[in-house]
């Protein structure tokens, strides 16, 4: 990921553009990433976030390409809709 997409990144999981000055151990409560349930299979969903509580929700998906088109697609997808800052 390049700074605009590490940024987007942040943004999509913590509602905040940037990390706290001492980088993302100090992130409270820290980020973290659980299963997304998917009752239809994971390729029909997108990643989401609880920006409160800094959890990233990843449906399993099959390949390493899939995990990185759908979550740039939900982080694009998701600007303007929560900001912190």
């Amino acid at each position: 990921m390049d700074q605009p997409e590490r940024r987007a990144f942040v943004q999509f999981t913590t509602g905040c553009p940037h990390l706290p000055p001492t980088g993302l151990a100090a992130l409270n409560p820290m980020l973290s990433v659980s299963l997304k349930h998917c009752p239809d299979g994971a390729e029909s969903e997108l990643p989401s976030a609880s920006t409160c509580f800094h959890v990233l929700k990843m449906p399993a998906y099959t390949s390493k390409e899939a995990l990185s088109e759908r979550l740039g697609y939900a982080i694009a997808n998701s600007k303007g809709l929560i900001d912190m800052s």
